[in-house]
Order: C-alpha cells, then sequence, then structure tokens
C-alpha cells in the first residue's frame, strides 16, 4: 500500500473492517470455533494421555496390588484428559468472543458443543463409543465440560480494553 511519503506500508491487522463491508455471519464464528476447538484439543489430548500414563505406571510401580484397568489408576488420566479439553474448549470460545464481530450469548457455547459434536464423531467412526451407555456417558461428559467452558472463554474474548 503506497503511502503520500512514497513508502509501502503493511496493513495494520484488526485496524479496519473489510474493505467490501461484509461482515461474517455469527454461525462461521461458530464454526471456527469448534475447529479452534478440535484442532488444540488432540494435540493436548496426546500429551495428556502421555503424562497420565506415566503418573499411573508410576503408581503401578509402588503399589503392585493394583492393575492398569484400577478405577485409582484411570481416573487421573480421564481427568488430565477431560481438563485439555476444557482448555481447548474455553479457547474456542475466547476466539469466537475475540474475533467475531456482534457475537451472540450462545455463540461461544455453540462453537463448544460443535467442538464436542465433531470429537464424538471421530470417536464414533473409531469405534469408541461402544457399548452405547459408555458413549452416551462420554457425550453427556464432554457436552457438560465444553459448553460452559468456551461459553466462559467467550466471556473473556468479549472483554474489549478500554481505550484511552
Amino acid at each position: 500500500m503506497p503511502s503520500p511519503d512514497g513508502k509501502k506500508h503493511l496493513p495494520v491487522l484488526g485496524g479496519s473492517k473489510p474493505e467490501d463491508g461484509v461482515a461474517h455471519s455469527p454461525w462461521v464464528w461458530v464454526l471456527y470455533g469448534g475447529i479452534v476447538i478440535v484442532s488444540v484439543w488432540v494435540p493436548l489430548a496426546l500429551m495428556a494421555l502421555f503424562l497420565g500414563r506415566k503418573v499411573a505406571a508410576h503408581w503401578a510401580a509402588g503399589n503392585p496390588s493394583l492393575s492398569m484397568q484400577s478405577p485409582l489408576l484411570v481416573l487421573p488420566t480421564a481427568a488430565l484428559v477431560i481438563l485439555s479439553f476444557a482448555g481447548a474448549s474455553a479457547l474456542g470460545g475466547l476466539v469466537v468472543g475475540k474475533f467475531a464481530e456482534h457475537p451472540r450469548r450462545w455463540d461461544a457455547a455453540l462453537a463448544g458443543a460443535l467442538g464436542a459434536l465433531i470429537v464424538l464423531f471421530f470417536a464414533a467412526l473409531g469405534h469408541a463409543l461402544k457399548p452405547p451407555l459408555a458413549g452416551a456417558s462420554i457425550a453427556l461428559s464432554l457436552l457438560l465440560v465444553a459448553c460452559p467452558t468456551a461459553a466462559l472463554g467467550g466471556r473473556w474474548g468479549r472483554r474489549r480494553p478500554s481505550g484511552p
């Protein structure tokens, strides 16, 4: 962009509206938030599984009467995975709240629900939701974690810094 002084300046991100004046629909931001949730959660979940497995192996070495399927060893790993999903959901909600033109109150929560549904879709493709009762409990727990944390992230993102 040439300026009056003849220098070429780069555009400032977020400095103005698009030149064509077209704003994205709120549903586009819900889709973006869901994609952010899944793409952030996958590496976080892998790290949580790795860390949980190490903790479980350490605890099992200290107590040989525990098997690796013992709830005492499985629950910390599951808690780490759920915590990583909550963090990814909050980040996806923050993206919706921060960058959407006029975010509605439920857009971030809908992004969380969409992220959970995408995860459930891929889990169903891998036959990880069998038996049906386990699949229903997994779906319920993901939705109960994703929607409130994404809504909280959207609330954090809507807080605009007060200008001078």
